[in-house]
């Protein structure tokens, strides 16, 4: 299997692992909210796509030759997103999830194997 099909599944088995998580949950858990350092199982589905958004912001920086942002203060950063990701439902959650996860996909189809190695394309991390 080659690179791109190795990333590409392993996004849709995130798809996959999330719908099951979700028809696994209560309603009460869906519908639950957080705090600032114990996270309720909506806010860490949406802090994931936030960190699937600010890297698919810096594949796209890659394409177009500018630098990407190095996100040292990702402990602090998670923080501050924390009061705007607490007032989402659980709903709203998914979809930024569903949405963040399409995109990468989206963007992740249209390279070639070799783009998959090219460090001024990809950020650490992907």
């Amino acid at each position: 299997m080659s690179i791109k099909e190795t990333i590409l599944k392993l996004i849709d088995l995130i798809k996959e692992a999330e719908n099951e998580y979700n028809q696994a949950l209560s309603d009460n858990e869906r519908r639950s909210s957080g705090e600032l350092h114990r996270w309720a199982r909506k806010e860490i589905i949406a802090h994931t796509a936030r960190w699937s958004e600010r890297q698919l912001d810096n594949i796209l920086r890659g394409q177009r030759g500018e630098p990407f942002i190095n996100y040292d203060n990702y402990l602090e950063m998670n923080d501050q997103d924390f009061p705007e990701i607490q007032k989402l439902t659980w709903e709203e959650a998914l979809q930024l999830s569903s949405s963040a996860r399409r995109q990468l996909r989206n963007l992740l189809m249209n390279f070639d194997e070799q783009d998959f190695v090219r460090t001024d394309l990809l950020p650490s991390g992907i």
